[in-house]
């Protein structure tokens, strides 16, 4: 019983997490600006890119980006968001994964401990109820 116990706490504590990333996340698209950047390496391989851009302001910044992204190759253009406080820090690119992956995938974990609790606590009630 502890076990859906443990499971429903850990579901909802990602469901949390998740609701947090993505309320930070519409925060983000509201206040960032869309900029065309370049892939200017591969050297994590082509779903982490190093990518290039010039700010709105002239500042020329690159970053590495990762995660859920599809296959990008070199000096190819994409769109990059940023925040024009901190550009270096926030730039990432304008794509579904990359913008709500991270919220998606704790999601994802939260659904599955929830769901995994739930399978449980009904298998320990029904072999409770044959003995």
């Amino acid at each position: 019983m502890y076990k859906c116990i443990s499971g429903s706490i850990a579901g909802a504590a990602f469901f949390y997490f998740a609701a947090f990333v993505a309320s930070n996340t519409e925060d983000f698209l509201q206040s960032s600006v869309i900029v065309s950047g370049r892939v200017i390496e591969l050297e994590h391989g082509p779903n982490h890119p190093a990518i290039a851009f010039v700010t709105q302001s002239g500042e020329h910044v690159s970053f590495i980006e990762g995660g859920f992204l599809p296959t990008l190759r070199l000096n190819e253009q994409v769109a990059v968001r940023y925040l024009p406080s901190s550009p270096v820090t926030t730039a990432r690119l304008d794509s579904f994964g990359s913008i709500w992956g991270n919220a998606l995938l704790l999601l994802g974990f939260g659904l599955a401990a929830f769901i995994g609790s739930t399978f449980e606590y009904f298998r320990l009630k029904s072999l409770k109820n044959r003995a």
